[in-house]
């Protein structure tokens, strides 16, 4: 099985997402999006788990400064009021693993 990954949820990028979801050959590890509430959606809409986005250890620690509580950093909500305190942080463009539920 290959891992493999999307750039981009729009239109095309949704129908990728759902054959590769679908297929036997391939293992589905991640996606890249610019908007968090799409990102939300698609995740319930092809079953996945969010388990946390590429950033740097910084970024990580200065998160869980805030958000003690979310040791998993797997939060969307959470992810997405740290955004709007610091709205450099993922540059409009978010990286993260899933999987399959």
């Amino acid at each position: 099985m290959l891992n493999i990954g999307v750039f981009g949820a729009g239109h095309l990028g949704k129908i990728h997402l759902k054959l590769l979801n679908e297929s036997k050959e391939y293992n589905l590890i991640g996606f890249h999006d610019s908007d968090i509430i799409n990102v939300k959606q698609i995740l319930k809409d092809f079953n996945l788990e969010f388990l946390g986005f590429f950033l740097d250890d910084h970024t990580k620690k200065e998160f869980f400064k805030k958000f003690s509580n979310n040791k998993k950093n797997s939060s969307l909500d959470n992810w997405h009021q740290f955004e709007i305190n610091n709205p450099n942080i993922f540059m409009r463009m978010y990286q993260f693993w899933v999987r399959k539920l």
